[in-house]
């Protein structure tokens, strides 16, 4: 387990996947910025039966508050074939539980997680231009903001902007 300050982080269990597949399919919890593609509950089942959903090249913690309630997901995979390093993603499902630091925290230990137990010189996170919650994410965690990749995503057809922000092994080292 990965205990920060606001929340704690740990691997999944068997009994977690249900809540997990239902809380990640939950279209009330979505805002503007969420993707409304569903994930396959069988597809996530067969990753976990055969990774635990922590392989050497992506994986997922389930974020816990203090009380063990299950309130997010926070996740690493590979960001692009070019680049030698790590894109994270995390999702704090209910709306009343945004806003609360989980996010900044959770990430903080994935980072902490990431550069302390593998070598790679890059960390990723991406983002909908505009989701002000996820820059300030971003940024209280030491990330850099790189620039924006112009029509990079789609959603129901509308192209959109997505802003990347990164984190290199030497500036982890100095934080």
């Amino acid at each position: 387990m990965l205990k920060g300050t606001r929340c704690n982080l740990r691997p999944f269990k068997e009994a977690d996947l249900d809540p997990f597949i239902e809380a990640l399919n939950d279209v009330g919890t979505l805002s503007e910025y969420s993707s409304i593609r569903f994930k396959s509950g069988p597809a996530l089942k067969r990753e976990f039966q055969e990774t635990a959903l922590l392989g050497e090249h992506n994986g997922r913690l389930l974020i816990e508050d203090k009380q063990g309630r299950m309130v997010g997901d926070i996740g690493y995979f590979p960001s692009n074939a070019l680049y030698d390093g790590f894109e994270i993603g995390y999702k704090i499902y209910k709306v009343e539980d945004r806003g609360q630091g989980y996010a900044s925290d959770a990430l903080k230990s994935m980072v902490r997680y990431l550069f302390m137990t593998r070598y790679f010189h890059r960390l990723q996170i991406t983002f909908i231009a505009g989701h002000g919650a996820s820059e300030k994410v971003a940024q209280k965690c030491g990330f850099t903001k790189e620039g924006v990749a112009r029509g990079a995503s789609t959603e129901n057809g509308t192209p959109m902007d997505v802003v990347v922000y990164s984190l290199l092994r030497p500036e982890f080292e100095a934080l």
